[in-house]
């Protein structure tokens, strides 16, 4: 406290702010997001829709004549299978890019 007045107030009202906002810098790596974390981002997403059209189109295409049980199989497995691949992509997002020695 300053001179009567409290820290992180406005003309003796408290502040919107709080007190630990203003000691956030406002420059630096900190506040530019990842560059690797935009691609994967992108990456993501376009895989994501990809791979949903072109699962969804094999099922349709191939799958005509089949039994509901093996539709049902495709569809549970091509389902849940993005995964595996979206995993990869997030864990490569979130890897340092530091070079480790």
């Amino acid at each position: 406290m300053q001179d009567g007045k409290r820290s992180g107030t406005l003309c003796g009202k408290r502040s919107l702010i709080p007190r630990h906002f203003s000691q956030i810098q406002r420059t630096g790596p900190d506040m530019v997001p990842s560059f690797r974390r935009f691609v994967g981002m992108v990456v993501l997403v376009v895989f994501v829709i990809v791979y949903a059209f072109t699962a969804m189109v094999i099922g349709d295409l191939k799958l005509q004549q089949a039994s509901f049980v093996v539709q049902l199989i495709y569809f549970a497995v091509a389902g849940l299978a993005w995964v595996i691949p979206a995993g990869a992509i997030i864990w490569w997002m979130q890897k340092d890019g530091r070079n480790r020695t």
